[in-house]
């Protein structure tokens, strides 16, 4: 089973969150911009690449159902964002200049991932949970009044 359901069968270990850094090699308080890689300067995704499929709306219409899976994410990432939904990357906390952050709890991965992992089991496994705290909060339910603490520590921590 491990070697053709392993990640049903929950043997993959959860990716490394995502940091990005700014000019100086800071890391961003504005996070990571929709592609995971460019730092925002500023807040609501400014200094982020447009995001928009390279590839044309038949094709990636086509190979939408690849979007999410082991072998093609990257592709599709890179050439059907817009279509696949990775250009609705929820806001980061730090939202204004102040350099102060909310303690707002929400989701970092695109919300069709997110909805992925938690249907899938790995919102309640202590392998991933970390992962899913900073990444996929909002899905995983991770937002309660006491967990909400938890999660505004952790960025605080970080």
């Amino acid at each position: 089973m491990k070697k053709f359901c392993f990640e049903t069968c929950n043997f993959c270990e959860p990716p490394s969150p995502e940091v990005c850094y700014n000019g100086n090699h800071e890391e961003s308080k504005y996070g990571c911009c929709w592609d995971g890689i460019t730092a925002a300067t500023g807040p609501d995704g400014q200094g982020c690449p447009a995001c928009e499929n390279t590839r044309s709306r038949s094709f990636c219409s086509g190979w939408k159902d690849q979007c999410f899976t082991r072998n093609n994410h990257k592709f599709m990432k890179a050439n059907c964002p817009e279509t696949c939904g990775y250009c609705k990357k929820a806001p980061h906390p730090c939202n204004d200049d102040s350099g102060t952050c909310g303690n707002d709890c929400y989701d970092v991965e695109p919300q069709q991932l997110c909805e992925r992992r938690k249907s899938t089991g790995y919102c309640s496994l202590d392998g991933w949970k970390d992962y899913l705290l900073k990444n996929c909060a909002r899905t995983c339910g991770f937002c309660g009044e006491g967990d909400k603490g938890m999660f505004a520590r952790m960025l605080q921590e970080d």
